[in-house]
């Protein structure tokens, strides 16, 4: 893949805003500007970690003779794990980890009934003996870089490293999270389509915007090389043609992968906030640059940060305009999030989609029923990886929900994005699942609006009429 490695261009500087600070050399930072080492080190995930994976579990695919749609469903789910498992990390070599559960479930679906069990018990023995020593084979031996000790903390940087709109306030966002969040949205409004067509989609979702790493500004360019470098050889060529023009047109053309991009944008960027914190001042920018009302936003971006001098002398800002709006909308965006201004206007909801958190209730009951250390410590370890693991799985054997379409899970709770069509099915899998756990799961959903913050809102509302 170094070959042709994609070239780097920065229009001007590109930073992440981040809401929870983060700690790094030796102090809190909430702005962190993108470097060549996080780029670097994108690279080097894709070249040794995930390609190298994706040939093993595609030879595994061989000798389980799966068809091409399975194997584009199964490269699909793998970058989806690979992109959220390590994040779980391992506690001992010898715990059940839901990291193990992810894992064994990236092998084709042959080999992956080896391990199951719909008891959760039973599953999580398995899970324990899959780490026997006297073993042949092992799903380590298939995705050993998912349990590399590094890939974790490399992988949690490039979270965090890169955003997915390079506008500050919009510069909150995590690039990871939106493609994988536009590949759900994509499944969620075609998942009646044919196998093969739904595979393709999910590829081209998560793939469509990685090339921001190299090349915000066409990143379309740099997304199809790099798909092109990931899996040139593990698909067909045609298969691959078709993949890279989707990619390359997916900001110049109506389809799929563009409503669900634009979907998930609008949740992402927080727009309304952005408007409202850094508007006037935007504002002031065009007049002190005499910048025409309908300069495209690259343009306009570009100009702030080539005619600094000029708004520094203003004294609208002191060096850097790019790093200062930054900061200047995280010292705004929580007081915003209170107030009436930014309420008194709905956000945009569309009843296609839904979302559904699931709530595990009785939580302390359940572990705290017996009183030994070891076996309040062995139920809290089950809930976890009921909620990381089991229950998705459980759940996509009844509906082949993507691992992406998982949004959130941990503490109790999974938040699912899913077709509107499908929520009862949800609803129903999580009261047996329950009943089988000895638990209660319970569903609140809401249509899917382009706000997270209402979102949140309306499904603790939701939840709490669910409950009682």
């Amino acid at each position: 893949m170094s070959a042709s490695e994609p070239e780097f261009r920065e229009p001007y500087p590109i930073y992440r805003a981040l809401r929870v600070p983060l700690w790094e050399q030796g102090k809190l930072i909430r702005v962190r500007r993108v470097t060549g080492e996080d780029r670097r080190e994108f690279k080097e995930m894709i070249d040794s970690k995930l390609r190298p994976m994706l040939e093993r579990l595609l030879s595994l695919a061989e000798k389980a003779k799966l068809g091409d749609d399975e194997r584009l469903e199964l490269i699909a789910d793998a970058i989806v794990i690979f992109l959220r498992a390590p994040l779980i990390q391992e506690i001992s070599p010898a715990a059940l980890t839901p990291l193990k559960a992810h894992t064994i479930m990236l092998l084709p679906s042959p080999f992956v009934e080896q391990y199951w069990e719909d008891d959760i018990f039973e599953f999580a023995k398995k899970l324990a003996e899959e780490r026997a020593e006297d073993q042949a084979f092992t799903i380590f031996d298939v995705a050993k870089e998912l349990f590399q000790p590094d890939t974790a903390d490399e992988l949690f940087r490039l979270w965090i490293a890169f955003p997915a709109d390079t506008r500050p306030g919009h510069n909150t966002s995590s690039l990871i999270a939106h493609s994988l969040m536009t590949s759900a949205i994509a499944w969620a409004l075609k998942h009646r389509a044919d196998r093969r067509s739904i595979a393709k989609l999910r590829l081209v979702a998560l793939l469509h915007d990685l090339g921001k790493v190299f090349d915000p500004q066409r990143h379309y360019e740099a997304s199809k090389e790099l798909a092109k470098q990931l899996l040139k050889g593990l698909v067909s060529e045609k298969t691959l043609e078709e993949l890279l023009d989707d990619i390359e047109r997916h900001h110049r053309t109506e389809s799929v992968i563009n409503e669900a991009d634009r979907l998930s944008s609008a949740a992402d960027r927080v727009n309304r906030l952005v408007k409202l914190a850094l508007g006037e001042k935007l504002s002031k920018i065009k007049e002190i640059l005499r910048l025409d009302k309908t300069e495209r936003e690259w343009e306009f971006w570009i100009a702030v940060h080539e005619r600094r001098d000029e708004l520094v002398q203003a004294g609208l800002f002191r060096e850097d305009p790019i790093r200062e709006l930054t900061e200047e909308f995280l010292s705004k965006v929580d007081e915003l999030v209170g107030s009436t201004e930014y309420r008194k206007e709905p956000p945009k909801s569309d009843s296609r989609i839904k979302l559904v958190f699931i709530d595990v209730a009785s939580i302390q009951e359940y572990v705290l029923r017996g009183h030994e250390i070891r076996v309040v410590a062995a139920a809290s370890h089950l809930i976890e990886l009921a909620v990381h693991a089991h229950f998705y799985w459980y759940l996509r054997r009844k509906l082949q929900l993507p691992p992406e379409a998982v949004i959130y899970s941990g503490g109790g709770n999974m938040l699912l994005l899913v077709p509107s069509d499908v929520v009862k099915i949800v609803e129903d899998v999580a009261k047996e699942y329950g009943e089988k756990l000895g638990l209660k799961l319970v569903a609140a959903p809401i249509d899917f609006v382009d706000d997270y913050v209402m979102a949140i809102e309306r499904i603790a509302k939701t939840l709490h009429v669910s409950k009682h």
